[in-house]
């Protein structure tokens, strides 16, 4: 018995009361963080709520102890047994208006026939957590601040439920030991415990949203750490030699010692001996400090160094823009791009122009996908299946006038998904949120719809046009995930009663905003721009810039501007069921990505994904410098190349350098 599965004990009863005092017919509790049995008994000691508890599913010995324990708290054999068999028959008689509690130690057999009872999930408890730490270590207004701040969305994604759990108990210790003036202190000291660095400036800027920005860029920094490179590790025993007979020096020492020590071990406990501020210093140092040195090189020939040229990348503007707070110019940016877009090539419009630094944007209008996604990606049609008589993919696109085509439509005959899941809800008695999370992904995705074409093209100005169409986007993935995870736990149940049909219902789930290729070659397949795995990876990017915006060095936001146009795809396999191949399931390998939009086929290239590429930039350039006179006329011959575009890309990039290429690719 530890102190932290004490506390975890205390917390867990205290969530269930909670719900028994709002008049829960059952609370489920199972997939908690390890407490200690005997506390949470202790805890939840019949009084003025009625409570009956079943606790199955633990050893023999274990729940000898568990019957011991709960005699001890004031329970009885009628309210207190160890099997779910016993839960069940307490749900069946109607006799019974006491709040059934079920916590089990994880999932376990029959646990599914309880379903209709609230489950205590991660996330409330994390949120409880939150909610006891304001009310009761609340001691003045910086404190109420920091436990807003650590129930802000992007906080709990980033702090685990044990160190939350350990950070709340030691505090609590703190309080009763050592009176409420010691808490200041110690919520700084103690950070460590969330797996963050002590912070002495941690309430410099007292607000809940400062301070939740302020343990995101603290993520930040220890995640950095827990990588460091060997160029990382290199240039910082370079800049330590250099000030090794100062006294900026031997703290510099000091602290790159114990965070080597972090970073060989892994260990959390070792970040107590840091700070924050030591730390980013540490990161930030250099082998000098002239200014000299960081000015870049002269180009050959006794040429003037040129002026930066003015940004000609819409996404790479609106990085910027995002980065700067300026939502005005991201606005008046989504505005002369969609402008551009759907321009006559003739009109003025075609002319984008930055409405800040009047430069010329270089922006799509066209795209390998374009044809295909404007056709069967709409408010209706969720992609779709195509029959082609083609054998690539760049044939199929040719000849989609050819081919038939089923739309994956949720509203038709075939599908009818809410009637599914309407009918399951009822027969099943599945929680009713499901539906309102479909109706919630339907709604945003209709709005979103008309944009497909902007989405396409350029989605993360699309997504940051407006504060409304971002959050349409954020309710859209809200609701998918809400969708996705409330069928994930309700799969069980369904299959009990219909094992054909939860397979069709996952299918067609799985299946929206994708389109599949039947060819002669094999299966393949495109995402939709509307994808929600495929648009998270740009709101959750925007999330990040607003979050660390005022964080980030000179040399971290030109890092983003490099990576923004080229970012990596998260979905490298695609799965596509019976339902919709009629062929058997296929799952499909990443072969390519087109426009930033990935494509699948059965039979991948040998070399799929960008893995490398990079490498022959890198190549070309350092043959450059030992060949200087191969430079005009050279010649690249690529074999196979698995993404030609972002090839290109790559090798474009060096006559912008002052490796100037002059040669054929």
């Amino acid at each position: 018995m530890t102190q932290l599965e004490n506390t975890t004990g205390e917390v867990i009863a205290r969530a269930i009361l909670s719900h028994a005092r709002a008049g829960a017919f059952g609370v489920l509790v199972k997939d908690m963080p390890e407490f200690e049995p005997t506390a949470l008994l202790a805890a939840l000691r019949p009084g003025k709520i009625g409570l009956r508890l079943a606790m199955p599913g633990y050893s023999p010995t274990v729940t000898k102890s568990l019957k011991d324990a709960a005699q001890r708290a004031g329970f009885s054999e009628g309210t207190f047994v160890t099997t779910v068999e016993g839960a069940e028959r307490w749900r069946n008689d109607a006799r019974i208006s006491d709040t059934i509690v079920v916590v089990a130690p994880r999932e376990i057999p029959k646990l599914n026939s309880l379903n209709r009872f609230q489950t205590l999930s991660a996330d409330e408890l994390y949120k409880q957590v939150c909610r006891e730490g304001l009310e009761r270590l609340g001691v003045n207004e910086a404190q109420k601040q920091l436990w807003r701040a650590l129930s802000h969305k992007q906080v709990t994604r980033a702090i685990p439920l044990e160190g939350l759990l350990t950070y709340f108990g030691e505090l609590e210790q703190a309080l009763s030991k050592s009176g409420e003036e010691v808490l200041p202190t110690r919520s700084r000291e103690l950070l460590y415990l969330l797996g963050l660095l002590p912070d002495q400036e941690l309430f410099t800027s007292p607000t809940a949203a400062k301070i939740a920005q302020r343990l995101l860029e603290n993520q930040r920094v220890v995640d950095q750490v827990e990588v460091l490179s060997r160029a990382d590790r290199q240039r910082i025993s370079k800049a330590l030699a250099m000030r090794a007979d100062t006294p900026a020096g031997a703290k510099l020492q000091e602290t790159y010692q114990r965070a080597m020590l972090f970073y060989r071990e892994q260990d959390p406990s070792r970040l107590k001996d840091l700070w924050l501020r030591d730390v980013q210093d540490l990161l930030r140092a250099k082998p000098t400090e002239s200014p000299v040195d960081e000015t870049p090189p002269a180009p050959e020939g006794g040429d003037e160094p040129r002026a930066e040229k003015p940004e000609k990348s819409p996404t790479v503007r609106a990085l910027d823009m995002i980065l700067d707070d300026n939502e005005e110019g991201l606005t008046q940016l989504a505005d002369t791009v969609r402008r551009a877009m759907n321009a006559d090539p003739d009109d003025d419009d075609a002319d984008a122009r930055d409405p800040e630094t009047g430069a010329s944007l270089e922006v799509a209008r066209s795209h390998p996908f374009l044809r295909l996604v404007e056709r069967y990606v709409t408010a209706s049609h969720f992609g779709g299946f195509i029959d082609s008589p083609a054998a690539t993919l760049d044939e199929a696109l040719a000849l989609l006038d050819k081919a038939q085509f089923r739309p994956f439509d949720p509203s038709n005959g075939d599908w009818a998904l809410r009637q599914t899941l309407a009918d399951l809800v009822a027969d099943t008695e599945l929680d009713g949120a499901l539906l309102r999370h479909f109706d919630a992904f339907i709604e945003a995705r209709t709005m979103l719809a008309r944009d497909v074409r902007e989405l396409l093209l350029e989605p993360l100005i699309a997504l940051n046009s407006s504060k409304k169409t971002f959050a349409t986007a954020e309710s859209y993935i809200a609701a998918y995930k809400a969708l996705t995870e409330g069928l994930k736990q309700a799969y069980e149940a369904i299959a009990q009663i219909a094992p054909e049909g939860v397979e069709v219902l996952c299918s067609q789930v799985l299946a929206l905003d994708s389109i599949v290729f039947r060819t002669t070659s094999g299966f393949k397949a495109v995402l939709s721009p509307l994808h929600p795995l495929h648009l998270w990876k740009f709101i959750e990017l925007s999330r990040q810039l607003r979050v660390q915006a005022g964080a980030l060095t000179a040399a971290e936001r030109g890092l983003l501007r490099d990576a923004v146009q080229d970012l990596p795809n998260f979905v490298t396999t695609l799965y596509v069921s019976n339902y919709v191949t009629n062929a058997g399931p296929r799952v499909l390998p990443e072969a390519g990505v087109r426009g930033g939009l990935p494509f699948f086929e059965e039979l991948a290239h040998q070399y799929a994904g960008r893995d490398g590429v990079p490498e022959i930039a890198r190549l070309l350039e350092k043959f450059c410098v030992l060949h200087p006179h191969a430079r005009l006329g050279l010649r690249v011959a690529l074999v196979d190349p698995p993404d030609i575009d972002f090839v290109l890309r790559e090798i474009v990039k060096l006559t912008e350098r002052r490796f100037r290429i002059g040669g054929r690719a």
